[in-house]
């Protein structure tokens, strides 16, 4: 009886608790402009209420007294009936025939065993779990045939520190998050995550996501829906952008292992740490990497997308990359003001694009500000723009090359291009005063550009 009345306690304290959680999340209809504010106050409401939600569940719920409510104390359970059926957050199971998963207000407690499949589904549709945001704390390891999240909802690992949490797929989708917010934090999960239809996907800290089967495909965010990587997510397997989707990254340590493309979608990284062998951006994506430090060992940017990379003077960060291929009318923006904050001399390797090469093709552009120096192997440019900005620094390149069409231009001719070996203009090429210096190479061929009339006379006079 003592059991009882103090697990009624308890549940009646956290109604008021569960209920300001729900208030305090904000949900927006797809499409809808977001603001970075409002979206890390509802990542920080659920953080938070991830955290109260371990130590509530624990100490409003012991499998040694669940015993007492579901295993014949009729006596103190008919004593106790009225009680527990007025509070809207009273210790419930999430089916009459399962008592290793309980509710408790906004709370999910589940354990999951071995030859069990569907359990979460279960949850999510139980009568019991009628709160406006769920949080489910998982032990083991749960089996599911696509986990449809279509209400706010929140996994995470009943241990914090060992024993972690999964969720496997029986197929290849372990998730699909629709118009909602899917929340999961320091737990794996075995399969493809699909987010779509304007939901956000939160990834807290503390995770491997794995892809399953032959497609390497581990993560999809689609349909103007938001997805959110924070500290310590390993994606082992493909990351794939589109339909006018946003994706931020804000922590450390985390990596794509299968590369990543991104098309008519967003990716911004800010404060961050990210690694992975190739980005694709196409179809009018735009990319943003700020004050952080990225390893992407090739870059392709193609039909009409952009690049931003920002490293301001006094912060740390850093863009380490092989190659950047710029092609189509897009666009390329690298302010590198920092002391290290661009390296891409990787020495070549017969594969193509060509490692330690920046390529502008097909009408494409370039802007570069470089404050302490930057070095590339090659530079090559047909039929687009490169233009310089660079304050108190330089730019050395080892093979300069321009074909019809390419333009060379500067901001400060204090800042040149630096020629160490090889320079080639073709016909049709354009280099501004004072922005290129071949004092330093050995094999200079531009007559090509010299006849067209556009390379300045200094330069063609040497």
């Amino acid at each position: 009886m003592r059991y009882i009345q103090t697990l009624i306690g308890t549940c009646c304290l956290l109604i008021s608790a569960g209920a300001a959680a729900e208030e305090a999340i904000k949900t927006f209809k797809a499409g809808e402009r977001v603001k970075a504010a409002e979206i890390n106050a509802n990542f920080q409401a659920i953080m938070d209420e991830v955290e109260a939600a371990r130590a509530e569940i624990a100490d409003a719920v012991s499998f040694e007294g669940l015993e007492d409510v579901y295993g014949g104390l009729e006596e103190e359970a008919e004593e106790a009936t009225s009680a527990l059926e007025s509070s809207a957050a009273a210790v419930v199971a999430c089916s009459a025939e399962d008592t290793s998963c309980v509710i408790v207000g906004n709370k999910a407690s589940v354990t999951c065993s071995a030859g069990e499949t569907g359990k979460l589904q279960s949850v999510l549709s139980s009568p019991y779990a009628n709160a406006a945001f769920l949080l489910v704390e998982i032990e083991g390891n749960c089996v599911e045939d696509n986990l449809l999240i279509t209400r706010g909802a929140a996994f995470f690992s009943k241990n914090s520190s060992s024993s972690k949490a999964s969720i496997t797929a029986q197929t290849q989708r372990v998730a699909t998050c629709v118009n909602n917010y899917c929340y999961f934090g320091n737990i794996d999960l075995n399969g493809q995550v699909l987010a779509a239809r304007g939901s956000s996907l939160i990834l807290e800290k503390d995770m491997l996501i794995t892809h399953v089967g032959s497609n390497p495909s581990a993560m999809v965010v689609t349909e103007g829906a938001f997805a959110m990587f924070g500290s310590n997510i390993s994606v082992d397997g493909s990351f794939y952008a589109e339909d006018s989707s946003s994706t931020v990254f804000y922590g450390t340590n985390n990596t794509i292992a299968d590369g990543m493309t991104v098309k008519s979608a967003s990716v911004k990284a800010q404060f961050s740490e990210l690694t992975t062998p190739s980005l694709r951006s196409w179809d009018g994506a735009n990319v943003q990497l700020k004050y952080g430090t990225y390893d992407i060992d090739y870059i392709n940017l193609s039909r009409g997308s952009t690049m931003n990379v920002f490293m301001p003077a006094g912060l740390g960060g850093e863009l380490k990359t092989k190659s950047i291929f710029v092609t189509q009318g897009s666009v390329f923006e690298g302010n590198f003001d920092n002391d290290n904050g661009f390296t891409m001399d990787a020495s070549s390797d017969g594969t193509f694009p060509d490692p330690g090469v920046l390529y502008l093709w097909d009408n494409s552009t370039a802007f570069l500000s470089y404050a302490g120096g930057a070095s590339v192997r090659g530079i090559q440019l047909d039929s687009s723009v490169l233009r310089l900005a660079g304050t108190n620094g330089s730019l050395s390149v080892d093979t300069l090359v321009l074909r019809p069409g390419a333009q060379i231009k500067s901001n400060d001719t204090s800042a040149p291009i630096n020629v160490g070996t090889a320079i080639t203009a073709n016909a049709l090429t354009s280099i501004q005063e004072g922005a290129v210096d071949i004092s330093s190479a050995t094999s200079v061929d531009i007559a090509g550009g010299c006849g067209s009339g556009a390379i300045y006379d200094d330069l063609c006079a040497e």
